[in-house]
């Protein structure tokens, strides 16, 4: 049974580190996304770079998520879902870029946001299948969690695109917006598990 597995077996430690590392990637995809609107060259890695490290940020809850539970998964079935479920989420996550980037229209930001919260669930998703147990997965948990993560990563943005230069630090405000996101993700993972 999935709720034996998840109370019984969890190590938190892996949990803890999963939860840091992908603090630390969402802190950096954010530090480049500020640097692209007020550079006027390397915008194009900036891009890249900031979408990737998104990318990395939820793959790092979703792995971590993953080994911190008993499993008898075999270590070459996890990094092929792995690299399945990245490619997946990155895809997403360059599209969704795409209309984070372009902040003109508030419409934008939420778009991106909805897209970012497929991407994350869609990974979620994809990854729990290397566990081995019998899935069911409850899509009124799914709905739920995707409309949570998609005001969480709104939130977010909103708050780090239309805080008022001068009133917070621009470092205070990239870092409440990462754990934010951060959050989102990890209790993304933690739903659909449920």
């Amino acid at each position: 049974k999935m709720e034996s597995l998840i109370i019984g077996s969890l190590n938190p430690l892996l949990v803890l580190i999963g939860f840091l590392l992908t603090g630390l990637a969402i802190y950096i995809s954010l530090e480049l996304i500020t640097h692209f609107y007020s550079t006027k060259t390397y915008r194009n890695f900036l891009y890249i770079g900031s979408s990737f490290s998104f990318v990395v940020g939820i793959w790092m809850m979703s792995f971590f998520g993953i080994i911190a539970f008993d499993t008898t998964a075999s270590t070459d079935r996890l990094i092929i879902v792995s690299i399945v479920a990245s490619l997946f989420c990155y895809l997403l996550t360059f599209i969704a870029f795409v209309f984070l980037m372009n902040k003109r229209y508030k419409r934008n930001m939420y778009i991106g946001s909805c897209i970012l919260s497929a991407a994350s669930l869609l990974t979620n998703i994809i990854e729990i299948h290397v566990l081995d147990v019998q899935m069911n997965f409850n899509i009124t948990l799914i709905i739920v969690s995707f409309i949570l993560l998609t005001m969480f990563f709104s939130f977010a943005f909103w708050l780090m695109f239309n805080t008022i230069k001068g009133m917070t630090s621009n470092n205070f405000v990239k870092l409440i917006s990462s754990a934010l996101i951060t959050i989102a993700i990890g209790q993304g993972f933690f739903l659909v598990l449920r």
